[in-house]
């Protein structure tokens, strides 16, 4: 199967972020399984366009203009209808558009995966919860027309079952349903995690709390930095 994963931002190893190790070892480890995979993201100093096997990387610029991601999103979609995939992820709400327009004229399996900031967002949208953790970006009003035509395009893509969605969890899954996605177009798929791909530290004195996640304010390293000042020493 030709399968072909959309990420409309910078990619590892250009960054080391949750999402971007998560895709990366998707590719590779459906690569291994014999499919053919195409990954698309943005170019990088290290993110390039080149070829492993049965793996390919599709590297896209972005413009460094006004509005430069939204061309971008244009340049993802022509890259997506010259491979012609039978198969296609959008990783984040945010890299649906290229996919959706894709759908459009092809038929195929399509699905978008909902990561936890693409819930927070829609709850905060939708279901006016009031959140101060979203990125300034995310609160501005070309980010809300955004997201609304997409929230729009995924419904009538569902309903017509051209998409499929992919919630992380049972929570998301039910703020999903909430905002209207239908129940039995939510498939939930966990994260993986590739135990060889991380290292063990040494061992401290003292209290030790685990964290996962980037070191930003929007995965919550304030609580956990609180949390720690507030135990006990010994």
């Amino acid at each position: 199967m030709k399968v072909a994963i959309v990420v409309t931002h910078y990619m590892y190893p250009d960054v080391i972020g949750g999402a971007e190790i998560f895709t990366y070892k998707l590719a590779l480890f459906l690569a291994k399984r014999g499919h053919e995979v195409h990954l698309l993201a943005f170019r990088g100093s290290k993110f390039i366009s080149r070829r492993f096997g049965k793996l390919f990387f599709h590297a896209i610029p972005r413009p460094l203009i006004p509005l430069g991601k939204t061309i971008a999103r244009l340049f993802f979609a022509i890259c997506l209808m010259r491979i012609k995939p039978d198969a296609v992820l959008s990783v984040f709400i945010d890299s649906a558009l290229p996919v959706l327009a894709y759908s459009c004229f092809f038929r195929g399996l399509s699905a978008i995966r909902f990561v936890g900031v693409d819930v927070r967002i829609l709850e905060k949208v939708y279901l006016k919860k009031k959140l101060s953790t979203l990125h300034i970006s995310e609160r501005s009003i070309w980010a809300k027309i955004y997201w609304n035509v997409i929230v729009n395009l995924i419904k009538r893509y569902v309903k017509n079952r051209k998409i499929l969605l992919i919630a992380l969890n049972n929570d998301m899954r039910s703020s999903l349903v909430k905002v209207g996605f239908p129940d039995d177009a939510i498939f939930i798929i966990p994260n993986f995690v590739d135990g060889s791909f991380f290292k063990c530290m040494p061992n401290y004195n003292g209290n030790v709390i685990g964290f996962v996640g980037r070191l930003v304010f929007v995965k919550g390293i304030d609580t956990v930095s609180y949390t720690h000042l507030t135990l006990p020493t010994n």
